[in-house]
């Protein structure tokens, strides 16, 4: 039986800045460092909506953060990747902002 489960989430990328500097262990909380390595608010903010998205697939739960890694592949499309490095081939995603908002979507299929 085939079952798909899609997630979807959308921030304000001021938002997630503004936590960030209220709180400096907000993106450490979220992201693991190797994701923190480029440091550019929409993309930091892109990654955190995945996982989010991710989320609400099922596929992680609340404090899993960690678990999962959110990577550009070399053509620059979202990949997910377990806390080993390998790539999540059950999940995929899709991110997109503008100046003001992130959004992200997630799919998994969870044959």
């Amino acid at each position: 039986m085939l079952c798909m489960q899609i997630g979807i989430d959308l921030v304000k990328i001021a938002e997630i800045e503004a936590k960030s500097k209220d709180n400096p262990q907000f993106v450490s909380h979220l992201l693991t460092p190797e994701e923190t390595k480029v440091w550019q608010m929409p993309t930091l903010a892109g990654k955190i909506a995945a996982k989010e998205a991710i989320l609400k697939t099922g596929y992680i739960h609340p404090g899993q953060w960690h678990h999962i890694q959110i990577f550009n592949d070399d053509f620059g499309q979202p990949q997910a990747y377990d806390q080993n490095g390998v790539l999540i081939e059950t999940l995929h995603i899709s991110i997109s902002h503008t100046d003001e908002l992130c959004v992200a979507t997630a799919l998994y299929d969870n044959k």
